[in-house]
């Protein structure tokens, strides 16, 4: 029997996100619980370590945010073919974890001098790393790690017009009519790296005051290509319109 997923986070995106996201991608069965301030005063404690998201698995509790997107990764097809390439989807998202603590760091700095501060470094920091994840995705065909080509094989027969698709979903065959070619096996260029990085990024745009990815047309598309993913797309249409 197919497990029943319960992810627990407060009504934000942020870090549940990529959670949220891989959930709705590999359609599980899933019940997405939202916390305000005082229901999660009196859940805290309660909490394995006193912090979310955590997500409940048929009825054991996991944390951490990045541990959890791992092993959903793997549930729903996301992780690399290979130990380098899971490698590498952990170098991205430490990145990614590098980048949003510098803008988080500052956000909630209580203290002014030392906010103001931050927000000096926060200037050169953000494109330092924005410009390290563009060149990461150009360097990767349009994703963070995965972006190889797929396999083409010559159909027998040339197929009919109504047959051409041009969305990649992992596990489907694709009919392209443009040169009377079936792909017949593929290598899905997405992975849980591109998720993890993209679907948090509305709530750091929001704590940072702007959208930081202008000027990125290579990021922009990536958020393009994972936001536009059906079952993403889908959640994304449902989700709280108030949303950050």
């Amino acid at each position: 029997m197919a497990p029943k997923y319960k992810l627990h986070y407060f009504d934000v995106t942020a870090l549940g996100e990529p959670i949220r996201f891989l959930l709705a991608y590999g359609n599980l069965d899933w019940e997405d619980i939202r916390y305000d301030d005082a229901k999660w005063a009196e859940a805290k404690n309660k909490m394995p370590f006193g912090q979310m998201p955590v997500l409940d698995i048929d009825g054991k509790i996991f944390a951490q945010s990045t541990a959890i997107s791992r092993y959903l990764a793997k549930q729903v097809g996301l992780s690399g073919k290979d130990d380098i390439e899971n490698l590498q989807i952990d170098i991205a998202v430490d990145l990614f974890h590098d980048f949003r603590q510098k803008i988080g760091g500052w956000f909630y700095d209580p203290i002014p001098e030392s906010k103001a501060a931050k927000e000096v470094q926060l200037k050169e920091q953000v494109p330092y790393y924005l410009k390290k994840f563009e060149q990461i995705v150009k360097d990767n065909n349009g994703f963070l790690v995965n972006g190889k080509s797929y396999r083409l094989q010559r159909a027998k027969a040339p197929l009919h017009g109504s047959q051409h698709l041009t969305l990649i979903e992992p596990g489907r065959r694709i009919l392209d009519n443009t040169n009377g070619l079936r792909i017949s096996s593929f290598v899905n260029p997405l992975t849980w790296a591109d998720i993890y990085f993209v679907a948090p990024l509305k709530y750091f745009k929001f704590l940072y005051g702007k959208d930081f990815l202008e000027g990125y047309p290579l990021l922009q598309e990536l958020v393009k290509k994972v936001e536009s993913t059906p079952a993403i797309a889908g959640y994304i249409a449902k989700r709280p319109a108030g949303d950050k």
